[in-house]
């Protein structure tokens, strides 16, 4: 996976913080500002920055270009260490990346989500997904903070997209049929951070009074895309028996077309056939995992990590405990029940 980048910022600029003129504006959709008592409110999509066949994003070496961007759309002269070292109100996380896991592109997906959840506000409850939006879907996130969206973006829809005019046609109309071709499998998910509290969370900074674009430039964090997980003697006996010159991109390659598999139903079904198994989905597999780890012994909370839950309710839907250790578990509660009996 690649490293996330920033789509979105939102600032607050106290009073007397920034200079404001008098003139015509240029009206640009993607820079909004809303004035309030203290001061105001701006926010800046990385679409201000749109360059032929390339995704935008915030980094560190265009920001130099957004002073110029602001002020011909607001009036307001900022300069960049202004845009820097203004404190942080909202956050759009974007990471850019293929499926090469194998998963079904909604399990992967569920798995970036759950990632992203983890890392930043607790009590997060999925209340929607709007499954028809085609090209930019949005996974809805009510919190302790404030509802959210999470939104998705596959790349090999936009010439649909294009077609029918959907939305922003400037926008999709940027990338070239060259670029739709190779990057067809390119998935963008984005993590909105809409307060101070889960710029924090996200990025472990929760000992700063405020957030800002520096803070976040000059951060290892990875909100979404740190997906490190310890593995198996087995897996790892696996990967070192692996040459390192191959020890990059995808883990599994096919090796007729060299490149790393769409899909692996047809290997999937091979397996389970000379197995002998039916009726199993790849997905199975995660329950078979968590119904191992926690009839082993495993702490729930440890099983919920090494599963990438956020939510142990969750983690408890893949856990299947067998009959018998039920049984078990009420012979352990009646040995614990007489001695108490006996001693009181």
């Amino acid at each position: 996976m690649n490293k996330e980048k920033n789509d979105k910022l939102g600032i607050i600029l106290p009073r007397g913080s920034y200079t404001h003129h008098k003139g015509n504006k240029e009206y640009n959709p993607h820079i909004h500002v809303t004035y309030t008592n203290y001061g105001c409110l701006l926010t800046v999509s990385s679409r201000v920055l749109l360059e032929k066949d390339k995704l935008p994003e915030i980094t560190a070496d265009n920001i130099d270009s957004f002073p110029s961007i602001i002020e011909r759309a607001t009036n307001i002269y900022l300069s960049v260490k202004d845009i820097l070292n203004a404190q942080l109100y909202w956050l759009d996380i974007c990471l850019d990346t293929t499926n090469d896991t194998g998963l079904s592109t909604k399990d992967f997906i569920s798995i970036l989500r759950e990632k992203a959840y983890q890392k930043t506000m607790k009590n997060e409850i999925i209340v929607g997904f709007d499954k028809d939006k085609g090209f930019e879907c949005s996974l809805t996130v009510k919190s302790s903070c404030k509802t959210v969206k999470d939104s998705l973006a596959i790349y090999a829809k936009i010439p649909e997209i294009k077609s029918n005019k959907y939305h922003e046609p400037n926008y999709y109309n940027n990338f070239s049929d060259d670029f739709l071709i190779n990057n067809a499998d390119l998935i963008r998910f984005e993590r909105r951070l809409q307060s101070a509290a889960n710029i924090k969370k996200a990025f472990h900074l929760e000992h700063l009074s405020i957030v800002t674009l520096y803070d976040i430039f000059n951060s290892s964090r990875n909100v979404v895309a740190d997906m490190d997980m310890p593995c198996t003697n087995m897996l790892y006996e696996f990967l070192e028996r692996t040459p390192k010159e191959n020890r990059h991109g995808a883990l599994f390659i096919n090796p007729l077309t060299k490149q790393s598999p769409k899909e692996i139903k047809r290997a999937w079904n091979t397996a389970k056939r000379k197995a002998g198994i039916e009726n199993f989905r790849f997905h199975d597999l995660r329950h078979t995992v968590a119904t191992r780890l926690v009839n082993a012994g495993v702490p729930l909370p440890t099983v919920k990590k090494v599963m990438t839950h956020s939510d142990i309710a969750t983690t408890m839907r893949y856990v299947h405990t067998p009959e018998e250790e039920l049984f078990k578990a009420m012979e352990v509660l009646n040995s614990c029940n007489k001695g108490i009996i006996q001693n009181g």
